[in-house]
């Protein structure tokens, strides 16, 4: 839901994050706090922000149920619900 200061907020893994315009879902989490965005399929090790790009998979995230997408890429419209591509991962 935006507001007049073009901040708005958006729903990761169940948790509410603060946005502002022009805002990646990458940006806006890393400004939250959230340093891991999935874990590796193998092993599962944690993950996070690395080329910024979109070209690794390190940022992936579902987008309103959508087929993933990179976190570093897309800006930020009306109020998605995303989820990381591994479920809840924690800080």
């Amino acid at each position: 839901m935006a507001d007049s200061s073009g901040k708005f907020t958006f729903e990761f893994d169940g948790q509410i994050v603060e946005a502002r315009a022009g805002d990646t879902v990458a940006s806006a989490l890393y400004r939250a706090g959230r340093r891991i965005f999935t874990r590796s399929f193998k092993y599962h090790r944690p993950r996070g922000l690395l080329c910024l790009a979109g070209k690794c998979p390190n940022c992936l995230v579902n987008v309103d149920g959508a087929r993933p997408v990179w976190a570093s890429r897309p800006s930020l419209g009306a109020a998605p619900k995303t989820t990381s591509m591994s479920g809840n991962t924690p800080r």
